[in-house]
């Protein structure tokens, strides 16, 4: 990532990530930190996010087909956005994962943050 990164080869979504930030504040100094103890504090990170993540992913799925309407359109939404936004094969990217493109699913994992908080 770090050598993505020095080649200016990541793409915007990579560009945004907490990795990509610290990278830039430990170039800058000051941080104290050597490249190990990144290593070891991204490890953390991600294994903490995946705990939060596979755990926000069942709260929804559970509100999603408990209501019937809601993942109707949510479906819907979806399939739109594949369509309008896509490469034409019906296949998702991260250009369909944004606010503005889904913005009734982004309001639905709020929903599910706030009735069911971590």
């Amino acid at each position: 990532f770090t050598e993505r990164k020095n080649r200016g080869e990541l793409n915007d979504l990579e560009e945004k990530s907490w990795l990509a930030h610290a990278i830039e504040r430990q170039a800058a100094g000051g941080t104290g930190i050597t490249d190990e103890e990144m290593v070891a504090i991204s490890g953390i990170i991600l294994s903490a996010s995946v705990d939060t993540t596979s755990s926000l992913l069942s709260w929804n799925l559970l509100h999603i087909a408990l209501n019937q309407d809601v993942q109707e359109r949510v479906h819907e939404e979806l399939s739109t956005a594949i369509a309008s936004t896509g490469s034409g094969d019906g296949r998702l990217s991260a250009d369909i994962f944004n606010k503005k493109t889904t913005p009734y699913l982004h309001a639905v994992l709020r929903e599910t943050f706030r009735l069911t908080p971590a």
